[in-house]
């Protein structure tokens, strides 16, 4: 149980210790509350929106993470990076879906086809990769490197 005052600086820092334990024992839920209140660093950022995604409440970890990179909730960018952060997770079916919801905002973004042919190329899904990766080096030529 943490004892200081909740807007102090030592309650921050208490509570980043806390956030950061309960993360690293993939006790997720029980780590959402306590980074929310901890100081903001852009480890427990990553641990807060990733918490989020590991307890498949997706729209508040699109927003974590749109927080964390500065960019706009409901854009291209934030859905981009949850997908990425998604993949990475081995969540297959939402990182799709976030990429997707990229794509619908910004047809031409760099990197989502590349990341969706990555998913396909993990799903097994060759042809579907190839023709994500061409759309990539058909759009955006010098973001794939």
């Amino acid at each position: 149980m943490l004892t200081e005052k909740p807007d102090s600086a030592a309650y921050k820092e208490s509570a980043l210790l806390r956030g950061e334990s309960l993360y690293l024992l993939g006790r997720y839920a029980d780590a959402i509350p306590v980074l929310k209140d901890a100081v903001r660093t852009n480890e427990s950022a990553y641990m807060l929106a990733s918490s989020y995604l590991l307890v498949h409440d997706v729209p508040h970890s699109v927003q974590a993470f749109a927080e964390m990179f500065a960019v706009a909730p409901n854009s291209a960018a934030a859905h981009l990076i949850t997908g990425q952060m998604t993949l990475r997770q081995e969540l297959n079916d939402e990182a799709e879906a976030q990429l997707q919801q990229a794509l619908a905002l910004d047809a031409k973004l760099p990197q989502a086809h590349f990341l969706l042919g990555e998913l396909h190329m993990v799903k097994g899904l060759t042809e579907q990769a190839a023709q994500e990766l061409k759309t990539e080096l058909a759009l955006n030529p010098d973001s794939v490197v």
